[in-house]
């Protein structure tokens, strides 16, 4: 159950990589209270995503950290096996596709309130010339190259993590929580 519990983590983790989502969670207003984008906002907002292949970025990326996240799996349940790890990471590519449109068809309302109809079309427009293609077409090796410093980096903020939620939640001498309760 651990093991199952830990690799839909994996899964809520690639939810947390999409470009927009630190700002989504940064902003503590709810869509209620944004005016409804105008029709030019939501036609604009399609055409940006399209211009800078938003479903090609997020499937690349879902690629290039899924087989870094299960490494780190393999570290931390030593018993899970090779054919499981290819079943999840199976799962989780077929899951995507499906994520990766209902992600895509949420966002285009947050980028047409987000952005006032110029932004949107100088973004189109930046997009649609050869350095914004160019910067698109390069960030997969960026993000590539990026994958063996992030493989680095994360057991020493996972340890973080776990350290920050023992502190709230009384981790026992085998490191798990005692309580499912916070401390004020």
């Amino acid at each position: 159950m651990k093991r199952s519990a830990s690799l839909a983590l994996v899964g809520a983790l690639l939810l947390g990589l999409t470009p927009t989502a630190g700002a989504v969670a940064a902003d503590s207003s709810s869509p209620a209270e944004a005016p409804a984008p105008s029709p030019t906002n939501i036609e604009l907002a399609k055409q940006f995503i399209g211009e800078i292949h938003l479903t090609d970025m997020m499937k690349n990326m879902m690629s290039t950290m899924i087989p870094v996240m299960m490494e780190q799996e393999k570290k931390n349940f030593p018993s899970i096996t090779d054919k499981q790890i290819v079943i999840v990471d199976s799962a989780v590519l077929d899951s995507s596709s499906d994520l990766i449109k209902d992600v895509i068809d949420r966002m285009i309302p947050l980028y047409a309130s987000t952005f006032t109809e110029q932004e949107l079309r100088d973004l189109v427009n930046f997009y649609g010339t050869p350095s914004g293609q160019a910067m698109l077409s390069k960030m997969p090796a960026l993000m590539s190259s990026a994958a063996p410093m992030m493989r680095d980096l994360a057991p020493k903020y996972q340890a973080e993590i776990k350290s920050r939620i023992c502190m709230k939640l009384d981790c026992g001498r085998d490191g798990k929580p005692a309580a499912a309760q916070t401390h004020g």
